[in-house]
């Protein structure tokens, strides 16, 4: 299993305490092992201490596009949840430091807001974009499906 020393000695509500909360609330709630990542900070600091381009989400994150949680167990992982209202595939993240977003109307601004469209999976990576296990990935799966009931 992958778990960096480091997450044992935070508290990983928080890597760093942050003052610029995300507008949104998180799309489900998180457990003890899958916490919401609720500050532009600390989604910054969770892309540096897991060695990933998470922390350039943040423009994605602040308008609902994704949702970005920690996950701490079965291993130390950075999950992503998407946003079924935005097509993805609209987006270049090639460049994860030059995500632009295009124009949209306030119609698809309410459903992304909302999140009424739906949640699915979207990244789940450990330390340095390392795959997770199939046992944290069933994990995963087992909150969303508690969460979500037949959504997923």
């Amino acid at each position: 299993m992958s778990k960096p020393k480091e997450c044992w000695n935070e508290g990983l509500w928080e890597l760093v305490p942050g003052q610029r909360t995300f507008p949104l609330t998180p799309p489900l709630p998180g457990n003890d092992n899958i916490l919401p990542i609720r500050t532009e900070e600390d989604l910054k600091a969770e892309g540096v201490f897991m060695r990933n381009c998470v922390g350039a989400y943040v423009p994605l994150a602040k308008h609902g596009f994704c949702y970005i949680y920690r996950v701490i167990f079965t291993q130390r992982a950075t999950l992503e949840l998407v946003n079924r209202a935005y097509p993805r595939k609209l987006l270049d993240l090639t460049e994860p430091s030059k995500i632009k977003l295009p124009p949209l109307t306030n119609e698809q601004v309410a459903r992304i807001m909302s999140w009424d469209d739906g949640i699915e999976l979207g990244q789940l990576e450990c330390h340095a974009n390392q795959p997770a296990s199939t046992v944290t990935l069933e994990a995963i799966e087992d909150w969303l499906c508690n969460e979500l009931g037949s959504q997923v």
